[in-house]
């Protein structure tokens, strides 16, 4: 090399821009397999190095190329390796001539298990379902005010800010108030930066159309163009786990049909599985109490026995069947229910049957504690019965299941 090309080369280096690592997707992965990553940024050379720096361990991630000019926006493809520890992770990327840069926190290395939370939304229900690949399902929101305090928390907590899927079940207030808030995104406000818009699909039970409620008016808005009806037997993957439903505006999986005759009784159903074990979520779906009709049991019917059974319709007189719950013969009950809810739910009627059958149940919320004329008899809960807020549930790949950090 001559003088002056030597002298040209060291300006070159000199002018070269710092590395930015900007992103990393996606921003978490299960620990005990390789996954395939995406790091974006700029002033990446050819031949840098990646590394995910732990508190404790560090791992270098092998590069399978840089994609993009160091001066424009670029891409590294690479795979995290399986068998790291679980934990949050830096990405860092070091460049040969030894400047690099490093992105906090950004990439979180998860368990190989099935995570769902039953979000205590008081009086209302939502579900937040996160997979073993980090793929994540938002089951219903809540009432408005809970997206926001409640609902987006647990998504950036539990699910690094992803969300791949969000299935309304049915429309009434209190399952779908808090979708719409997180739709627009941490500050309320729609067609903004922060909106969320899940990544593969918008479901519901496709009777968006009939509902007059100002929330539902925004739900259709917000919506537009993206919303799906569900279909029986429809699968969400969810990694190696998965939810797939097996009731909708009274189609059941296998083939049977209930003549429903209102929006609670058309209510979507999900069946989440992994390793095994076995949830069952569907709204309001009605069992036959109080006048409405029973989709329930023939329900139950179809798909038999589940390891958990999120009460429909926060355990009311309405729901939870004799013979449903006869039939699903679930190891334990989750009840999303508001304390000192004005519906004096969950009803006393069917917390003895869960007494009955010997079905321990975790609750959201302690019921009715202040009588009223409208209330007049306080929640009694058996001895087997449990208010925990927000209600913790992992599935392993052996189907081991703990609710609560109770081992079931």
């Amino acid at each position: 090399m001559s003088r002056l090309s030597a002298v040209f080369f060291a300006v070159v280096l000199a002018c070269a821009p710092p590395p930015v690592v900007e992103s990393i997707a996606p921003t978490q992965g299960p620990s005990d397999r390789e996954v395939a990553v995406e790091i974006q940024g700029r002033g990446f050379e050819t031949d840098c190095a990646v590394t995910l720096a732990g508190p404790v361990f560090s791992f270098s991630v092998p590069v399978d190329r840089v994609l993009g000019s160091p001066d424009a926006a670029q891409t590294i493809a690479g795979v995290v390796p399986a068998g790291i520890e679980v934990g949050s992770y830096d990405v860092v990327v070091a460049n040969p001539g030894g400047a690099s840069a490093r992105l906090s926190g950004s990439y979180r290395a998860v368990a190989a298990r099935l995570r769902i939370r039953v979000l205590d939304v008081g009086q209302g229900a939502s579900l937040l379902a996160v997979g073993t690949d980090g793929s994540s399902v938002l089951v219903d929101g809540g009432k408005e005010n809970r997206g926001l305090n409640v609902v987006l928390p647990a998504l950036r907590e539990l699910a690094g800010n992803r969300l791949d899927h969000m299935v309304a079940t049915h429309f009434d207030i209190d399952h779908i108030g808090g979708l719409v808030e997180v739709l627009r995104g941490p500050d309320n406000a729609a067609g903004t930066a922060d909106d969320v818009v899940p990544a593969r699909g918008i479901w519901d039970n496709g009777g968006a159309a009939a509902c007059t409620t100002e929330v539902c008016a925004r739900y259709r808005e917000l919506t537009v163009g993206r919303r799906q009806a569900m279909a029986v037997d429809q699968v969400i993957a969810l990694g190696d786990a998965s939810a797939r439903c097996v009731a909708v505006r009274g189609a059941l999986t296998g083939g049977g049909q209930v003549a429903t005759d209102d929006d609670n009784a058309d209510s979507v159903g999900l069946l989440f599985e992994f390793g095994g074990s076995r949830l069952l979520v569907s709204g309001d779906l009605t069992g036959g109490g109080a006048g409405t009709v029973d989709v329930e049991t023939p329900l139950a019917q179809a798909i038999g026995h589940v390891a958990l059974w999120h009460l429909n319709h926060h355990g009311s007189a309405t729901s939870t069947a004799a013979g449903a719950l006869a039939l699903l013969a679930p190891r334990a009950a989750l009840i999303s229910v508001g304390t000192d809810n004005a519906y004096c739910h969950p009803a006393p009627e069917v917390l003895a049957r869960l007494t009955a059958a010997g079905v321990p149940a975790y609750l959201t919320g302690a019921g009715t504690v202040t009588t009223s004329t409208n209330c007049p008899q306080p929640t009694q809960l058996g001895p087997e019965m449990r208010v925990v807020g927000h209600i913790d549930i992992e599935i392993d790949a052996g189907g081991g299941i703990a609710v609560a950090g109770d081992a079931l």
